[in-house]
């Protein structure tokens, strides 16, 4: 069994890995957005990308931020501000 993860870890090793570098010259948000969803369905195990962009002022919500929360603390600090 040890021979056969070894052999394993060792292809790993000797793997081609292809570097992809991307800039966007938009500052779109959505079209950016749109490039990265792009280019994530598009990597392949070998494959790193590595993909620059900047956006004009936005703000973005993913699955994994809370939106409510997001929302009431930028309230505030315009609350604050004036």
């Amino acid at each position: 069994m040890d021979e056969l993860m070894k052999a394993s870890d060792e292809s790993q090793v000797n793997q081609k890995i292809n570097l992809k570098l991307y800039r966007s010259s938009s500052r779109d948000v959505v079209t950016n957005t749109a490039t990265e969803a792009f280019l994530t369905s598009q990597v392949s195990e070998n494959d790193v990308i590595l993909f620059f962009w900047q956006n004009d002022h936005s703000i973005i919500i993913g699955k994994i931020k809370i939106c409510g929360v997001f929302v009431r603390l930028m309230s505030f600090y315009l609350i604050m501000e004036l």
